[in-house]
């Protein structure tokens, strides 16, 4: 089922701003410090010998990326790309109310990076049944375009040429799909 509680009032020294039961939920019956603290992964295996190199170096904390160091929302945008902007202060701080984010952020004078809007709903996924429907969305790239182009062409930026960028995607060369 659904609840929903009044986050805590933002004020200095409040940290996080949950619900009254999520906080009790977090701190009282999770235990969370006992159970890092025990937990063999955080202690003595947690080595880029164990983790992967790549596997270590996304674990860690992190205090120059958009939400100062959490990693909530480094959680949110990859599992959940259609349901968050970049730059949304719902996948960042997803406990803080945006009013609460937006006068926090003016402070320092960073608000103008981040976005207030509340997400809009993802469309679900459709189901495709016969080979002549899957060509003809393949082929018309101005109507059914890939999400992931802008964020792959991020990544191989200066690095690869277009046609990686392309063949990764499975993507032939269109007019919206620029070389990077």
């Amino acid at each position: 089922g659904l609840q929903a509680e009044e986050t805590k009032p933002v004020e200095p020294g409040a940290g996080l701003c949950p619900p009254h039961t999520t906080s009790c939920a977090i701190l009282a019956v999770i235990d969370a410090i006992a159970l890092t603290r025990g937990d063999c992964f955080f202690t003595a295996d947690f080595t880029p010998a164990n983790l992967t190199a790549w596997g270590f170096q996304d674990c860690q904390h992190d205090t120059t990326n958009d939400e100062f160091g959490s990693m909530l929302g480094r959680l949110l945008l990859p599992t959940l790309p259609h349901d968050y902007t970049e730059n949304s202060t719902f996948m960042w701080f997803p406990l803080m109310p945006p009013e609460a984010m937006e006068k926090n952020l003016t402070k320092p004078g960073i608000a103008d990076k981040y976005s207030f809007e509340r997400p809009g709903r993802a469309s679900g996924p459709y189901i495709v049944e016969s080979y002549a429907a899957v060509n003809s969305i393949v082929r018309d790239h101005a109507t059914f375009h890939t999400p992931y182009v802008p964020r792959v062409q991020q990544i191989f930026e200066n690095r690869a040429s277009g046609y990686v960028v392309l063949l990764l995607l499975g993507w032939t060369l269109s007019s919206n799909c620029v070389r990077c």
